[in-house]
């Protein structure tokens, strides 16, 4: 009997051990709150102010871990050179920094920010209308001799489609050290945690990726599922009039609830683009991109799953809180039309981390998002309001050198395109300022004018 008991002693050390992992998994699952559950959409003026020390200590716990695996690996690394024979031509200190693992950047939060009100506050000004802005930017970042003749009507073609209006964000609002959201259930350590394990967020349909796959019941292909080997997409199919009526009801519901809840934001990429054109979507943008401050973008957080009138959900990614590309989570929030599941992004511009300290640098200030697209600050900034398909909104300051350097130049004066996915041609008609389709006509040069942000539809770049 006694041979009996200790032989099985083995087997149930390792049951206990077995059970001792499972409790743990399971208490830390349970622990993680669950896409859109990290906070609740009321708002609360009593901020949970304790867990902010969790947070801290949360972050300089990732900061230890990331600096023993980096020690650890460097370690190991100038072991294998004592033993490979190599050690004076591979030392420690020459320890290639790829090998280290860089630490996330993540969002600080702090209860008090030390800001003076000179520096903490939107500054609003005006020019007259019809006229050029001040900060209206010049010839110099183009090249291309046709177009640089052209400026200066371009430049006033674009000024009659501003109001006049001119709004200058802080630079505070673009810093990793940001206030944590007006709603008491918040829970930074909560949200951090959630966000450093980059979970695909958000879920499309549809060979484009251009709705959302909730509100979507006629979608032909369902993105979170596995393809067959040697699958072949269909052909995109869109109704290119209801993408663009349900994306500017979106646009309209959000321009009035950013208003009466003070969120700033401006157009980029795609929109921004036919903005320039025609001051009207481009006809084959099926979805629109937006971007916003940091400090707006967590403050939105209060609003996570909120529907505007109704109808248009607020969704915010637990992910914003890392501010390091992420592959899977690269759109901070949507707006997302529940009838028909298109869909708008916001992504957040940050400073980079030489500019992090607010403090005056040599070098200009540069922000970037997610994908990561980078900015110098002074080209977004002061933004000026324009009107995009007759609604007012707010634009970053030098929209045809952002433009020229995501799109090529090509995009800015070139009079037809081909949409690859759709198989569809556009041609700009002069007499009536508009693109209009002519059919699956193959031409044989073509402009890269995306569908949405530069870096989305590869077939469409491929064709410069």
């Amino acid at each position: 009997m006694a041979r009996i008991v200790v032989s099985q002693l083995p087997n149930a050390r390792i049951g206990i051990l077995a059970l001792l992992i499972t409790v743990a998994l399971v208490r830390m699952l349970f622990s993680l709150p669950l896409p859109g559950s990290y906070s609740q959409t009321q708002t609360a003026n009593e901020l949970d102010l304790p867990k902010l020390g969790v947070l801290e200590a949360h972050i300089a716990l990732q900061a230890a871990v990331i600096s023993m695996e980096s020690d650890s690996l460097q370690t190991e690394t100038a072991t294998m050179a004592v033993e490979s024979g190599n050690s004076t031509e591979k030392p420690l200190a020459e320890t290639p920094a790829v090998l280290a693992k860089p630490p996330p950047v993540l969002v600080n939060f702090t209860a008090v920010r030390n800001l003076s009100a000179e520096h903490s506050q939107h500054k609003l000004d005006t020019f007259s209308q019809g006229t050029l802005s001040p900060y209206f930017e010049n010839s110099s970042c183009l090249t291309y001799t046709p177009l640089i003749d052209k400026f200066p009507a371009m430049a006033h073609r674009l000024s009659s489609l501003d109001t006049g209006r001119l709004l200058t964000i802080p630079k505070e609002h673009f810093s990793l050290v940001q206030p944590p959201p007006s709603i008491y259930t918040f829970n930074p350590a909560n949200a951090i945690e959630y966000a450093l394990l980059d979970i695909k967020y958000m879920f499309e349909c549809g060979p484009d990726a251009k709705r959302d796959i909730r509100f979507s019941d006629d979608c032909t292909v369902n993105n979170t599922m596995p393809k067959p080997e040697g699958y072949k997409s269909p052909k995109l199919q869109h109704n290119l009039t209801l993408a663009h009526d349900s994306l500017k009801s979106i646009i309209k519901a959000w321009s009035t609830f950013s208003r009466q809840h003070n969120f700033i934001w401006w157009m980029s990429h795609g929109e921004m683009l036919g903005w320039f054109w025609n001051g009207k979507l481009l006809p084959w943008d099926v979805d629109l991109d937006i971007q916003m401050s940091t400090y707006d973008l967590m403050q939105l957080v209060a609003f996570n799953q909120t529907l505007i009138d109704g109808r248009f959900l607020v969704d915010v990614s637990p992910n914003i809180f890392v501010r390091s590309p992420q592959e899977l989570n690269t759109i901070d929030a949507r707006l997302i039309d529940s009838q028909t599941g298109y869909l708008v992004d916001i992504t957040g511009l940050s400073l980079l981390e030489s500019s992090n300290s607010l403090e005056n640098q040599t070098e200009p200030d540069k922000v970037k998002c997610k994908s990561p697209h980078t900015y110098l600050l002074s080209d977004i900034l002061p933004l000026h309001e324009t009107v995009l398909e007759g609604i007012a909104m707010w634009r970053p300051r030098a929209a045809i050198s952002i433009l020229s350097r995501e799109y090529s130049e090509k995009a800015l004066y070139q009079e037809r395109y081909r949409h690859v996915m759709m198989n569809e041609t556009f041609v700009w008609q002069n007499s009536s300022s508009i693109w209009e389709s002519i059919g699956d006509v193959p031409l044989v040069e073509e402009v890269a004018l995306s569908s949405s942000s530069p870096s989305a539809p590869q077939e469409d770049e491929d064709n410069l």
